[in-house]
């Protein structure tokens, strides 16, 4: 699954430092896919969990080099700006609940 986000001004300022499910990047997800029950993003993987007949499945990808650049300054405190960025999701083995 195939997606492009955008991490606006919004998604920034409502973004916590050090929080996996709460950093700017995670909010922009949670904004695009309202039906989430899980979002977690780390500088190496993005895995999101989702309900598919009302049974979680979760997915995962790879975080792309320049999120990477960005979470990083984020979580020093240095000021970022909007970006985009794209994932391709596949089917992970197991589900986060």
């Amino acid at each position: 699954m195939k997606t492009n986000i955008k991490v606006t001004t919004k998604n920034i300022n409502s973004g916590i430092k050090t929080e996996p499910s709460k950093c700017p990047i995670a909010n922009s997800l949670k904004d695009k896919f309202k039906h989430l029950t899980h979002v977690r993003v780390l500088p190496d993987i993005v895995t999101i969990t989702v309900l598919r007949n009302k049974k979680p499945v979760s997915y995962n990808a790879k975080t792309p080099e320049h999120a990477r650049t960005f979470i990083k300054r984020f979580d020093d405190g240095s000021l970022v700006k909007p970006i985009n960025v794209n994932f391709n999701f596949k089917k992970a083995e197991f589900t986060l609940a």
